[in-house]
C-alpha cells in the first residue's frame, strides 16, 4: 500500500517502513514529602471551582482505586473526559503526589472509560486546563521547576514541561490567521516550540514510557515543519509501542487532513492501515473511531459521506465492533445513530434510536444532525 501527501513521502509500502524503522530501533538499542497542599511548592493555586471537581469527589478519588470511577462520577463520553481532565488540572496545582499515582495507574491499556477511550488520554487536556487557568506564565514555570526538583526523571513532569512550552508558544502566536501574527510573535512561537521539542528529545529514555510523548512529538514536529519522514517515524514507533492509544492516531489524522495541506486519500490510507494494524484487538472499530474523529474537523457545509472517502458500510461495521466491545457506552450508541442518520440508513437509525430510549446525550447531536430532525426524517415515535 503506497502513501502519498503528508503521510509517507517515500511512496513505499508502509509495511516496509515499519520493518525499516524496527530494524533501526533494534540496532540503536543494542548499541547503546508534601501532600501537595497550597503551601507545598511555588505557584500553587486552587482551581477546583474551574475544573468541575468538588473537594468531595477529589477525596473520594483518593480513597478509590485510581482507574476506577468514583461514586457519582461520569465514566462515558465528553462529560467523563472533562471531569477527569479537570481533576488533572487540580492535582497539578494542589496534589502532585496523587497526580503521579494517577498517571502511573492510567498508563495501561486496560484503564479505559466506558466508551473505550484510554483514561491516559485526558492527561494532555488536563495540563491545558492547568496552564490556561493560570494567566501568570512565571507561576506555571515555577511550579514546573518545583516538580522537576521533587520528581527528577519522571515522565509526567517532562510531559508537563513540554505541554507548557507548547501552550506558551501558542500564547505568543495568538489564535488568529497566520497573516495576523507579528514577526516577534512568530519568533517566540518557534523558540518555545523548540524548547518543547528539546524537552521531549532529552527526556525520551523515560518520558516516552507514557504514550502522550508520541502525541506531543507529532504536534511539535508538525508545527515546526520538521521533515515528514521524522514525523512518520514518530507515529509508527508510537503505534507499535502503544497500539491502542487512540490519540496517536487521531493526532496524525489531523495533520494529514486537507486543512493542514493533506488529502482525504492520505487520510483514508491511514485509516486502512490502522484497521489492519489494530485488527486483532479492535476488530474494525478503528474505522469508525477515525472517521468519527475526522468528521469533527470538516469545514462548514461539508458532509462526511460526501466530501471524504468514508464509506457507511465500513463505518457501520466498525461501530458494530465498537458496540460489541463497549456495550454499555451510550456515547458510542448515540453517535452510531447520528452517523446512521447522516448516511441515510433509516432502518439502522430507527433500531438504534429505540435502543437509546431516554439515554440521549445531547452533545452527540450537535451541528446539522440534530436528534429531532433525524426523528422527523425517519418517522420515529416514542
Amino acid at each position: 500500500m503506497d502513501y502519498e501527501g503528508n503521510f509517507i513521502n517515500l511512496r513505499r509500502p508502509l509495511g516496509l517502513i515499519v520493518l525499516s524503522i524496527a530494524i533501526t530501533l533494534a540496532t540503536a538499542s543494542s548499541s547503546s514529602e508534601a501532600a501537595g497542599t497550597a503551601s507545598n511548592g511555588p505557584g500553587n493555586v486552587n482551581i477546583l471551582a474551574a475544573s468541575n471537581v468538588s473537594s468531595a469527589n477529589l477525596s473520594q478519588t483518593q480513597r478509590s482505586p485510581l482507574c476506577s470511577t468514583s461514586v457519582g462520577s461520569a465514566n462515558d463520553g465528553p462529560e467523563a473526559i472533562n471531569e477527569l481532565a479537570g481533576m488533572v488540572a487540580t492535582l497539578f496545582w494542589n496534589n502532585e503526589d496523587l497526580l503521579k499515582r494517577s498517571v502511573d495507574d492510567w498508563n495501561t491499556p486496560t484503564c479505559v472509560f466506558e466508551d473505550g477511550r484510554p483514561k491516559m488520554s485526558v492527561f494532555q487536556d488536563g495540563l491545558n486546563y492547568a496552564f490556561k487557568n493560570q494567566s501568570d506564565w512565571s507561576k506555571s514555570k515555577a511550579r514546573l521547576e518545583y516538580l522537576k526538583n521533587k520528581f527528577p526523571n519522571e515522565a509526567f513532569v517532562a510531559l508537563a514541561e513540554s505541554r507548557y512550552w507548547c501552550q506558551y508558544a501558542w500564547n505568543a502566536r495568538g489564535s488568529g490567521f497566520a497573516s495576523s501574527v507579528t514577526p516577534e510573535g512568530w519568533k517566540l512561537f518557534r523558540e518555545r516550540l523548540e524548547r518543547a521539542e528539546a524537552t521531549l528529545i532529552n527526556t525520551k529514555t523515560y518520558s516516552s514510557q507514557i504514550p502522550d510523548w508520541y502525541v506531543e512529538m507529532i504536534i511539535v514536529q508538525s508545527a515546526l515543519d520538521r521533515p515528514e519522514e521524522e514525523r512518520d517515524k514518530t507515529f509508527i514507533e508510537g503505534t507499535q509501542k502503544f497500539k491502542t492509544f487512540y490519540p496517536i492516531y487521531f493526532t496524525m489524522l489531523n495533520y494529514l487532513s486537507p486543512k493542514w495541506g493533506g488529502s482525504w486519500e492520505t487520510v483514508d490510507n491511514l485509516v486502512t492501515w490502522t484497521v489492519e494494524h489494530t485488527q486483532t484487538i479492535e476488530g474494525n472499530s478503528m474505522y469508525a473511531r477515525l472517521y468519527w474523529a475526522a468528521s469533527g474537523g470538516l469545514p462548514q457545509g461539508d458532509q462526511l459521506f460526501k466530501n471524504t472517502r468514508a464509506k457507511w458500510k465500513l463505518m457501520k461495521k466498525g461501530f458494530e465492533d465498537l458496540m460489541r466491545r463497549h456495550p454499555k457506552s451510550n456515547w458510542n450508541l448515540n453517535n452510531f445513530a447520528k452517523f446512521a442518520c447522516q448516511a441515510g440508513d433509516k432502518s439502522t437509525f430507527l433500531s438504534l434510536r429505540k435502543q437509546i430510549g431516554a439515554n440521549v446525550i445531547n452533545a452527540a447531536w450537535s451541528g446539522d444532525t440534530t436528534l429531532d430532525l433525524c426523528e422527523a426524517k425517519y418517522g420515529f415515535e416514542q
